[in-house]
């Protein structure tokens, strides 16, 4: 019996008895090698599986922390309105300050032409007394605004010490404060100019006198706007007081969220151990495929078509092609897999359209796409089918052999 007879009659018994088709595979050691590719990918797809629960549990650790993000971004924007209020009630405060300052020294001038004024005014005398008597009124009032100022100002240098980023407001509100004063420099200029006149109006002192009255009005709803003042900056404490436990709470949740982070990013690592370790074997199973299936579709080209096609594997811009080889005006071009799926068969029609436009003096009139595959899912195979793409494994044709123009 010649070789070709040989040949002839082991094909035929491999394609059509399944007993001595599964015996040389357990001779060849394939049986095995399809064995543990099967375990492989119960175990990759259990492994996919765990990713995709990790994924879902990581997207909704995002979700919450974009939602903290959020509030906390609201109250950034509490905490900017309070300060732009408390800087507002500071240049009013300060205003009023500078008026009475302005009243104090106006008032100084005021009694010193009194004096001058005694002998011609002895029944102005006695509403001056009755002024006296006011204004030490007043003045025991501004004490006592003193004292709480000064206990405001102490509450305020414990804000300082908590609130660093207010200090830069404050020290803007400082530059704005000189700009001010300049200003008010410029008001006391013409003041004086204003007192000048005064003094060539001293007969008109009764008409003074009824201002003061008014000042004194005027005094006493200063007050009443000084201690609303210290109303609301008991107000502005207590709401400091309840941001910065808010604050506070906040930070314990950041904490506990990034322990849970921690114990996912060490999850990740366990899994990427894992993966690497799958995919050493995979690239281990793929070089032989790789082998095995050169030699198939050499076998079968010169079966089918008479022809005898060196495979090798290249390179086209940084891109592997597992399968390429020429013979006379025929080029084949094709991958090998274990598993095929329906995105190899996208692969291997983009690396040929690659290959058209950065490498054409590689292809020939005609082409055939070829795919060695272990297992090719149905759909790959319809998808294969409508584009042209031979697929084949050791036991023959999944798909039929296609020679097109290239």
């Amino acid at each position: 019996m010649s070789s070709a007879e040989l040949k002839r009659r082991i094909l035929r018994l491999l394609r059509e008895d399944e007993e001595f088709r599964y015996a040389v595979l357990g001779m060849v050691g394939y049986g095995e090698l399809l064995k543990r590719a099967e375990e492989h990918d119960r175990k990759f797809n259990e492994i996919l599986a765990r990713l995709e629960e990790h994924d879902r549990k990581f997207k909704e650790i995002v979700a919450r922390l974009e939602e903290h993000d959020r509030k906390f971004a609201e109250i950034i924007a509490k905490l900017e309105e309070h300060s732009k209020r408390f800087e507002e009630h500071d240049r009013k405060f300060n205003e009023i300050l500078a008026r009475l300052e302005e009243h104090d020294r106006k008032f100084e001038e005021i009694v010193a032409r009194l004096e001058e004024h005694d002998r011609k005014f002895a029944e102005i005398m006695s509403r001056l007394e009755e002024h006296d008597r006011k204004f030490e009124e007043i003045m025991a009032r501004l004490e006592e605004h003193d004292r709480k100022f000064e206990m405001i100002m102490a509450r305020l240098e414990e804000h300082d010490r908590k609130f660093a980023e207010i200090m830069a407001r404050l020290e803007e509100h400082d530059r704005k404060f000189e700009e001010i004063m300049a200003r008010l420099e410029e008001h006391d200029r013409k003041f004086e100019m204003i007192m000048a006149r005064l003094e060539e109006h001293d007969r008109k002192f009764a008409e003074i006198m009824v201002r003061l009255e008014e000042h004194d009005k005027k005094f006493a709803e200063i007050m009443a706007t000084l201690e609303e003042h210290s109303r609301r900056f008991e107000e502005h404490d207590r709401k400091f007081n309840e941001i910065t436990a808010i604050l506070l709470e906040h930070g314990r949740r950041l904490d506990r969220h990034e322990e849970i982070l921690a114990g996912l990013q060490s999850e990740m690592r366990r899994v990427h151990a894992g993966l690497e370790s799958v995919s050493t074997t995979l690239q281990r199973l793929t070089i032989s495929v790789e082998e095995e299936g050169a030699s198939h579709i050499r076998y079968r080209l010169k079966e089918m078509f008479g022809v005898e096609v060196a495979i090798e594997r290249i390179w086209v811009d940084g891109e592997e092609l597992n399968f390429y080889g020429v013979a006379g005006d025929l080029c084949v071009v094709g991958e090998a897999t274990v598993r095929l799926g329906p995105g190899l068969v996208d692969e291997l029609l983009r690396k040929i359209s690659d290959i058209k436009v950065k490498k054409p003096e590689l292809l020939r009139p005609r082409l055939l796409k070829v795919i060695y595959a272990d297992y090719a899912s149905p759909d790959a195979l319809d998808y294969a089918r409508k584009n042209n793409v031979w697929i084949l494994k050791w036991s023959g044709n999944l798909t039929p052999p296609s020679v097109e123009e290239a």
